[in-house]
């Protein structure tokens, strides 16, 4: 399993990025508001200039990534989710990520992509 390739230093920094999108509030999952904040901590550190990296996409792209993060489906992401997402984004095989890729614009799950989706995708 691609989670068990985290190792401790890997798992000790997502979960301070995990906590930064919390931030003070008293959860340990993350809503919507709170992902896109792991993504302008990125920002923040120097590593994109402008909007953050899932921002630039735009808004319904930024709403299906957190949706693919939300593998429960309960509107909010914990841990394990963020943690085997991101280990398909980091660490998958090119077949695990290009699944990703294909889900995260096929906006209406149904399998196949649109002339809209596709234009999405290339814009």
């Amino acid at each position: 399993m691609l989670l068990d390739m985290w190792n401790e230093k890997h798992i000790e920094m997502l979960k301070t990025h995990f906590n930064q999108g919390i931030g003070k509030k008293q959860a340990n999952s993350l809503d919507y508001n709170a992902f896109l904040r792991i993504f302008d901590h990125t920002k923040r550190e120097g590593h994109e200039k402008g909007a953050s990296i899932l921002q630039n996409f735009g808004p319904t792209i930024c709403k299906q990534a957190f949706r693919l993060f939300d593998s429960s489906r309960v509107g909010t992401i914990v841990f394990r989710d963020f943690c085997c997402a991101l280990s398909i984004i980091c660490l998958g095989g090119s077949n695990e990520k290009i699944r990703f890729l294909f889900d995260l614009f096929d906006l209406d799950r149904d399998g196949l992509l649109s002339r809209k989706e596709l234009t999405l995708l290339l814009t």
